[in-house]
């Protein structure tokens, strides 16, 4: 069976691990069952200029560009015709256009769509008015509508998709546990390190707990006993949807604009200065960047932490999401600091977390418990490796 994966030309974590990594066991389990990746199936004829597939050796998405003269123009439907499934990740098409819909119904080709967000944003979310000027939700509600069936993340979403589509199945996220970046790093440290590990649409959740780190910074008893980590730290931005980089937003919540550092003006003109260069000589600061990396080589900036914080403020859109972030905890062997609001509470327990409710200081607290019982933080966080894998 031949398998047709469709996603973004810039593939990301979400294609990683909702599609790449799941059709790749697919093959390895069941060689009969094979799998190639395009960007997109709009248009009359496909020029085939690049794959990406997954290397088994490597265990890596390797991509090939195919030099232009050697590119073939085959008419599309001839080129879906070679497929016995096709599989979308989030949309079919993102301005809610029938053509490829009605081009797969019209040859007879089934057709799924995987879903690990819902579709409705929060006014406050960053991508919020991208998704009202090109009607974005709508897209993926008749996406869902049209699709043969649907895989999703959790029970929220399935209840949800539900309402246009009953071919509906759970597939919980996963993380390949022979892969070497995800091997867990048992290192000790008596000087906890807090991992913060959020994409660039968390602002309201790193708000919501800006105040209970300025606290553990500001707290004299906790001089010297911790770090505050900002993995996947980036100077770039998206022009159109951002005024600034969603890395400086979380560092200017997180480090009251780098007051908490007045006693380093040094190293505060440095952070302003926003290089990379010379990073690494910071990195026994109390407040440390780890600059962005590949998809590959994400895993290993796990390495810099402790523990992961992961806040998250409670509303539909929240509840949509899945319990990654606690999964690629315990998949490191790290401890956890999370909210205590669906979805993580589909894995987090008193025995495998620090459970935080919405109070104004509540992640202040179990930081700081954290930080004078350090053999608690182990204990959880050998539980929670046991309770992922």
């Amino acid at each position: 069976m031949r398998i047709l994966l469709v996603n973004s030309h810039h593939g990301g974590a979400v294609e990683q691990y909702r599609m790449m990594s799941p059709n790749h066991y697919l093959s390895k389990m069941f060689p009969e069952f094979t799998f190639d990746s395009v960007p997109f199936l709009n248009g009359d004829t496909y020029s085939i200029s690049w794959t990406r597939v997954w290397n088994p050796d490597t265990k890596q998405v390797e991509e090939t560009t195919i030099p232009k003269e050697e590119q073939k123009q085959v008419p599309m439907d001839d080129f879906i015709k070679g497929y016995d499934l096709v599989l979308f990740c989030r949309s079919i098409d993102v301005y809610g256009s029938s053509e490829i819909t009605d081009r797969l119904k019209r040859i007879g080709i089934p057709f799924g769509i995987d879903f690990d967000d819902y579709w409705y944003l929060p006014t406050h979310h960053i991508l919020y008015k991208d998704y009202l000027t090109y009607r974005k939700p709508e897209a993926m509600i008749q996406a869902l509508k049209d699709a043969t069936f649907v895989t999703c993340t959790t029970p929220f979403l399935a209840k949800e998709i539900k309402k246009y589509n009953k071919n509906v199945h759970i597939i919980e996220n996963g993380i390949d546990h022979e892969l070497e970046e995800w091997q867990p790093d048992l290192i000790r440290n008596k000087r906890l390190r807090f991992g913060f590990y959020q994409g660039s649409t968390h602002h309201k959740n790193i708000e919501s707990i800006s105040h209970s780190i300025q606290k553990v910074f500001r707290d004299p008893s906790l001089k010297n006993k911790f770090q505050i980590i900002l993995a996947g730290f980036s100077n770039k931005y998206n022009t159109q949807i951002e005024q600034m980089p969603s890395s400086v937003k979380y560092e200017r919540m997180l480090t009251d604009h780098l007051e908490v550092l007045n006693d380093d003006p040094n190293y505060q003109e440095y952070l302003v200065n926003c290089i990379q260069s010379n990073n690494e000589q910071f990195l026994n600061k109390p407040y440390v960047r780890i600059w962005g990396t590949t998809i590959e080589n994400f895993p290993y900036t796990y390495h810099f932490s402790d523990v992961s914080v992961i806040p998250l403020i409670q509303d539909a859109f929240n509840r949509g999401k899945s319990e990654l972030k606690l999964i690629e905890a315990g998949m490191k062997g790290k401890g956890a600091i999370v909210s205590n609001v669906a979805p993580y509470t589909l894995l987090a327990t008193e025995d495998n977390s620090y459970l935080c409710t919405e109070g104004r200081d509540s992640f202040y607290k179990r930081i700081k418990r954290a930080i004078n019982n350090p053999n608690e933080v182990w204990d959880k966080a050998d539980q929670l490796r046991e309770d992922v894998l």
